[in-house]
């Protein structure tokens, strides 16, 4: 038997339940992509009571032949799949990002902030998750955007993920640079990477990955280096 679970309100995310024997139930996601939205380069999938709303970043598709019927896919099924199962949006606040001094000089230029995602992607594409932190995560709640004094771009990675393999994808990559590791895998495991932008009049920009450790039932908690020149580091514990 087939339900559409939805609510009444055109998402763009379509969510049918198949019924089957002795009360198993799956589901199926039919993404629709709202081609409006020239501005951004993220779509935001609505979901419906059981599902969380996502953002994921514009993807290519392609056309596939199942059973005779014509279907569009995305063309990276396994990048789009671990963005469904893994991304929650969480709204910006328009209200106060109309308070931001958009004519205050800034230390990251828009091209980092394009640059990023991308290496975002290398992250996605081997098992890690990367997602917003300190105080890229209140610039892009309070500003809609980088805070403006900020030099750097911070990211959380759960430190179950964690492979070192991932180093070796930033050989001689022209664009990112691995800058140092600090700490242990076991406990305290921390990269810093440069971003080369290439915009006059910008310094390279430094991007943070803190791993996430388990602190107890509803924290978790991520190493930071507060010296880098003493060595002297900080432990961030950070609400599930």
């Amino acid at each position: 038997m087939l339900y559409d679970i939805l609510p009444n309100t055109n998402p763009d995310t379509i969510v049918l339940q198949y019924t089957y024997f002795a009360n198993i139930d799956k589901y199926i996601f039919i993404t629709l992509r709202n081609g409006h939205s020239t501005h951004k380069n993220y779509h935001i999938l609505r979901g419906s009571d059981i599902v969380a709303d996502i953002a994921i970043r514009k993807f290519s598709t392609t056309l596939a032949v199942i059973n005779g019927d014509k279907i569009i896919l995305p063309k990276n099924i396994q990048w789009y799949l671990t963005y469904v199962e893994t991304r929650k949006f969480v709204e910006c606040n328009y209200e106060s990002a109309e308070k931001v001094n958009l004519t205050a000089p800034r230390l990251v230029p828009h091209r980092a902030v394009e640059l990023v995602t991308e290496f975002v992607d290398i992250f996605i594409e081997n098992g890690q998750i990367p997602f917003l932190s300190f105080g890229t995560l209140l610039g892009w709640y309070r500003d809609c955007g980088i805070i403006s004094h900020t030099h750097d771009i911070d990211f959380n990675v759960f430190a179950t993920e964690y492979d070192p393999t991932i180093e070796k994808i930033f050989i001689n990559n022209p664009e990112f640079t691995l800058k140092h590791r600090i700490g242990k895998r076991e406990h305290s495991i921390e990269y810093t990477f440069t971003l080369h932008h290439k915009v006059p009049g910008y310094n390279a920009t430094p991007v943070d990955i803190f791993y996430l450790y388990n602190h107890n039932e509803t924290h978790e908690w991520s190493p930071f280096l507060s010296d880098f020149y003493q060595l002297i580091r900080g432990k961030s514990v950070l609400q599930n």
